[in-house]
């Protein structure tokens, strides 16, 4: 499986940013996945640098470090929810007799 093509990313952690969100920028940072920007004016730029080879490998190399099987995973998570909440709320035969 190839690894995703989306290197950059903007950081502008402030009162629009969602907490749970705040961190992902710098986690991107830390672990050499991307290039972390201020705004978007500088997005241009980042696509550039990304666009060299030399980095582009390091980046990709970096990526592959990581084993992320939550795509996998989340659809049966989701099954199980969705069983556990229809069984919460299936009226049982005999309950409709009474």
């Amino acid at each position: 499986m190839a690894p995703p093509k989306r290197f950059e990313s903007r950081r502008k952690n402030n009162a629009l940013t969602m907490v749970q969100e705040r961190y992902n920028t710098e986690w991107i940072r830390e672990n050499g996945l991307g290039i972390v920007v201020r705004s978007f004016r500088q997005v241009a730029d980042a696509i550039s640098r990304v666009h060299d080879p030399q980095q582009l490998e390091r980046l990709r190399n970096n990526l592959r470090k990581f084993e992320n099987l939550a795509i996998f995973e989340i659809p049966e998570l989701l099954d199980g929810l969705i069983a556990a909440r229809l069984d919460q709320t299936a009226v049982e035969p005999h309950a409709a007799i009474r």
